[in-house]
């Protein structure tokens, strides 16, 4: 029970101001998640823009949901990038490095686009027919 009660190592006691705490970089370089490592090297409001992007894109992918099931690139579109914001970043600091965080992003942008645009977007197949 002692043990439980301890103090962390990397915890000061006479911390006052819990900004000016450097996070140990030599022994923890990051987080094991995208989400969590944002917060802990800038603090939950460097996480607002993006969960406020994420929050309206989930509330216009409800809201185009049935012309999204419509057309397959726009849905294949969400799904893949519900994977790499939802899964791939849990496990990793995807978005964080430089490659997969430029794909992810140019996804993000591109179904941004085709959520703005809404029904003026057209699919291959129905811009071959006129």
């Amino acid at each position: 029970m002692a043990v439980l009660l301890r103090r962390g190592r990397g915890i000061p006691p006479d911390v006052s101001d819990w900004s000016r705490i450097s996070p140990p970089r030599d022994e923890h370089p990051s987080a094991h998640n995208y989400w969590l490592d944002t917060a802990y090297n800038f603090g939950i409001l460097a996480l607002l823009p993006i969960l406020g992007l994420l929050g309206w894109s989930v509330r216009n992918i409800y809201r185009a949901r049935a012309r999204l099931l419509s057309q397959p690139e726009t849905l294949g579109l969400v799904l893949s990038l519900g994977y790499l914001l939802f899964i791939e970043n849990m496990l990793k600091v995807g978005m964080r490095q430089p490659y997969p965080g430029i794909i992810t992003f140019f996804l993000w942008g591109l179904l941004v686009a085709r959520l703005r645009a809404g029904s003026t977007y057209k699919t291959a197949a129905e811009a071959s027919t006129r």
